[in-house]
C-alpha cells in the first residue's frame, strides 16, 4: 500500500511520531524523523535526522528528495510562526499532515474527533488563554 512512499515526520521523535513512524513501516514506507534527540535505527528503511526542523535544514532534506507526505507535530508558539514554515512544507510534498495532541480539544465530546470543539472555543477563563503555554497556542494553530 506504502510501498515506494517516503513520507517525513517533523519533530516526530516522541511518543505519537513513534506510534505514527511503526505504522508506516508496517504499511512499507520509508520513513525519515526530525528530531533533537539521538536515536539509532535497525531498520533500513527509517532514518533519524537528529536535529531541530529548522528552515535551512528543510531545505536540504527538500533540495535532495521529494517525500510523498510530511506530518508535522512541531508546536509552533504562534499562528505566524506556523504561517511562515506552511509554504516551504506544502510545496514539497503531496501530503502534509499538521497533527496535534488530545490537548487542543475540550472534554466536550468522547472519543475526541477533529470535529470535537477545541479548548480556545469553550474556556473563557483569560488568565488560561493568555498564559497556557501549550494547547492555546496549538489550538490557534
Amino acid at each position: 500500500m506504502y510501498q515506494n512512499k517516503r513520507v517525513l515526520l517533523i519533530a516526530g521523535g516522541g511518543t505519537l511520531g513513534t506510534y505514527v513512524s511503526r505504522e508506516l513501516l508496517r504499511l512499507g514506507a520509508d520513513v525519515e524523523v526530525i528530531c533533537p534527540e539521538e536515536k539509532v535505527s535497525d531498520n533500513e528503511h527509517l532514518l533519524f535526522h537528529q536535529s531541530l526542523a529548522t528552515e535551512e535544514l528543510l531545505r536540504s532534506l527538500f533540495a535532495e528528495k521529494h517525500y510523498d507526505g510530511i506530518v508535522n507535530f512541531i508546536h509552533y508558539k504562534s499562528v505566524e510562526s506556523y504561517k511562515a514554515i506552511h509554504p516551504l512544507l506544502i510545496a514539497n510534498t503531496d501530503h502534509l499532515i499538521f497533527l496535534s495532541s488530545y490537548r487542543v480539544y475540550a472534554n466536550e465530546q468522547h472519543p475526541i474527533t477533529e470535529e470535537a470543539p477545541r479548548l480556545t472555543e469553550v474556556i473563557t477563563d483569560p488568565d488560561f488563554l493568555e498564559n497556557e503555554t501549550y494547547a492555546v497556542p496549538k489550538s490557534h494553530c
